[in-house]
């Protein structure tokens, strides 16, 4: 049978791509110098070892010869090499643009070798190469296109396991009283927070139906010099940070430009050994928190309302025992009486500072506080009295009862 002229061609290509097989040793150190010298900015001899580039280039070269000489081993996978290739490089932190580089290198350093053997054969096996130059492109392509897939899949992988290892060793350090060494040193690496430091909480209320988590804060506050990290957890959502040269008192200023909702701020510890300790605070200070106003309430603000929402039983009890018939009034005049007693508290126990700011005349401030004294079976001259209707009072506004009594009426002096 005579062989038609492309029939002819093929085959010498064939024979051309097959010689450059048994080359393949020389070839693979060649394609291995371009890469290294071409490609240093990117870190190729530091990431990559030799051994795994000399691999990684041979294993290339053979297949994308094998498939151009028809020639891939039976049961083979002819995209075995660039899958392998990508995802290895993804690992290694080489950037897909330097990866895609070194397929180009690739692509020349077969070319080229292809030409020279083309010209050291007989008449014509140039043409041949010529001709074939999309075909060879074609595979290369090929080659580059499943390289890039398999580092953009890998990459993803790889961010989602980050971010995972990211957020259980923000749980650790949140949570973890005896917090190891290592543990925090790995922390601070992949939170990128510095490892001595001084730190501080920070707690808000996370409702996923209405909110979005935080991203604003982390740039906001690197740029004033508090490096944070962010987690949510369940219904809550805290902030991690390093407080570095900023007082606490301007860090909860800067914050309250910041946040959308009421936080939560612990004092400040010495290291992220103490976290878990730190986030107890927060959470202790977002529970003594309003709805309303967006502020920032510091633990160090907080404490005799802290005391009261830490132990609750004990709260119930002391507001029972001071304010239960107070309480058990009608509807207007418990208001009136638990609105009075609070200024009266707020002014500094004074009865003329209590009539100014409920616009009524002093005697009528004195009367309800007379009342009020009946009611809780003790004088408001008692210094110990006093402090229990206070804690009372704090109790009755945090804690779950009449919802009508959880905030201050809005308009006190309407009632006067």
């Amino acid at each position: 049978m005579v062989q038609t002229s492309a029939e002819t061609d093929s085959a010498t290509l064939r024979r051309l791509i097959s010689a450059l097989l048994s080359r393949l040793p020389e070839l693979t150190l060649d394609l291995a110098r371009r890469i290294e010298d071409e490609n240093q900015a990117h870190g190729y001899r530091e990431r990559v070892s030799r051994a795994d580039l000399l691999e990684s280039c041979r294993d290339n070269l053979e297949r994308i010869l094998q498939v151009l000489a028809d020639a891939l081993p039976a049961g083979a996978d002819p995209l075995d090499a660039p899958r392998a290739s990508g995802r290895r490089r993804a690992v290694q932190g080489i950037p897909l643009e330097a990866v895609l580089h070194a397929y180009r290198l690739g692509t020349a350093t077969i070319w080229q070798a292809l030409l020279a053997q083309a010209r050291g054969g007989p008449a014509g096996c140039v043409d041949v190469v010529t001709e074939a130059t999309s075909s060879v492109l074609e595979v290369v392509n090929r080659y580059s296109l499943v390289v890039a897939d398999a580092y953009r899949a890998t990459e993803a992988e790889l961010g989602i396991r980050d971010a995972d290892r990211r957020g259980a060793l923000m749980d650790a350090l949140l949570t973890d009283a005896a917090l190891d060494p290592g543990t925090a040193a790995a922390a601070a690496t992949a939170l990128e927070l510095p490892p001595h430091d001084r730190f501080a909480v920070v707690a808000l209320r996370y409702d996923a139906a209405l909110d979005r988590p935080l991203t604003v804060p982390r740039d906001a506050l690197a740029v004033r010099g508090v490096r944070s990290a962010w987690r949510t957890k369940g219904d809550r959502e805290f902030g991690v940070l390093a407080l570095g040269g900023q007082s606490l008192a301007a860090v909860a200023t800067l914050l309250e430009s910041l946040l959308p909702r009421p936080a939560g701020l612990s004092w400040s510890v010495p290291g992220l050994d103490s976290l878990a300790e730190a986030r107890r605070a927060a959470e202790t200070a977002l529970s003594t928190a309003p709805a309303r106003p967006a502020r920032v309430y510091r633990i160090d603000d907080r404490l005799p309302e802290a005391l009261v929402v830490s132990r609750p039983d004990l709260a119930h009890r002391l507001t029972d025992r001071v304010l239960g018939r107070l309480l058990e009034q009608p509807a207007a005049e418990r208001r009136l009486l638990i609105d009075t007693l609070e200024v009266w508290l707020r002014g500094g126990r004074s009865v003329a500072a209590a009539a100014v700011a409920l616009h009524c005349h002093r005697n009528t401030v004195a009367n309800r506080l007379r009342r009020i004294e009946t009611l809780t079976g003790g004088s408001l001259d008692d210094d110990r009295h006093v402090l229990c209707c206070y804690l009372a009072l704090t109790a009755v506004r945090l804690l779950p009862g009449d919802p009508s009594l959880a905030t201050p009426a809005p308009g006190l002096a309407s009632a006067c």
